[in-house]
């Protein structure tokens, strides 16, 4: 099962030209915690998908499935 739609964080980082390490600086996660979510691991906290779709500009629906 997926858990998360990757292709709005991808767009994200390919239309900004951002790497995953400045677009985790950016949104005050850690990497590890990026990569957790590219692996689709569920435990993800609610307030570091709140950080991501914050700083997406988009609501936490959008990026979970």
């Amino acid at each position: 099962m997926k858990y998360y739609k990757l292709e709005i964080i991808e767009n994200y980082l390919k239309q900004n030209h951002l790497s995953k390490t400045k677009f985790c600086n950016l949104c005050k996660i850690s990497v590890k915690t990026l990569e957790k979510i590219y692996n689709d691991d569920c435990s993800i906290r609610l307030k570091t998908i709140r950080k991501i779709t914050k700083f997406l500009g988009v609501q936490p629906w959008e990026i979970i499935t």
